[in-house]
């Protein structure tokens, strides 16, 4: 079971959406980017990754996914705590998390539209 997503609104232009704790070789609960919130958009990553990466993928039909990049191009793949900017009209967003065995790995994604 994909980990669960906590979603916020701290203004009706922003949406922020939250994986807490993400466990060791976890997939994140995918979210689906709705009207044009993916356009102007950032992730954040903390905790304690003891040897672990973070990678954010997206999708259009939620079955292939693909690393999303940042705005240099470059795929967002964070082994430490990190905030990122990004671009991205797919339909989905998931964090996927490989290695390490620390379960206090969390991922914040802010959305504006």
């Amino acid at each position: 079971m994909p980990h669960p997503i906590k979603l916020s609104y701290p203004d009706k232009k922003i949406i922020s959406v939250a994986w807490e704790d993400v466990p060791s070789n976890e997939v994140g609960a995918f979210y689906t980017i709705k009207d044009k919130f993916g356009l102007a958009a950032s992730v954040q990553v903390f905790g304690d990754f003891e040897g672990s990466t973070v990678t954010l993928k997206v999708s259009n039909d939620g079955v292939h996914w693909m690393p999303l990049r940042d705005l240099a191009g470059d795929p967002i793949e964070l082994t430490e705590g990190a905030l990122a900017e990004f671009s991205s009209s797919a339909l989905y967003i998931r964090p996927v998390r490989t290695g390490g065995a620390s379960a206090s790995v969390s991922v914040v994604m802010v959305l504006r539209g």
